[in-house]
């Protein structure tokens, strides 16, 4: 499974044509690290703390419900 851009799917590939395809594993991966207190994955963990997350070409970035904000890079 693959995470896409929610402006592209649903708007087009004019809309959004430089959004990135995402592995899921390595998203859940990344967000298990950086979100999760134990580092494991938790849906439930990030429904309850991440607001949205934002995808680049080079970098994500995490926004939080508590308005805070962490970078990741590819």
């Amino acid at each position: 499974m693959v995470w896409r851009c929610e402006t592209r799917i649903e708007k087009g590939k004019d809309a959004c044509a430089n959004s990135p395809t995402l592995d899921e594993e390595w998203i859940k991966k990344v967000l298990g690290e950086t979100v999760c207190e134990n580092g494991a994955y938790d849906e439930s963990v990030i429904r309850d703390k991440v607001d949205i997350i934002q995808i680049f070409n080079s970098y994500s970035i995490i926004c939080y419900k508590n308005e805070e904000q962490a970078k990741i890079f590819f």
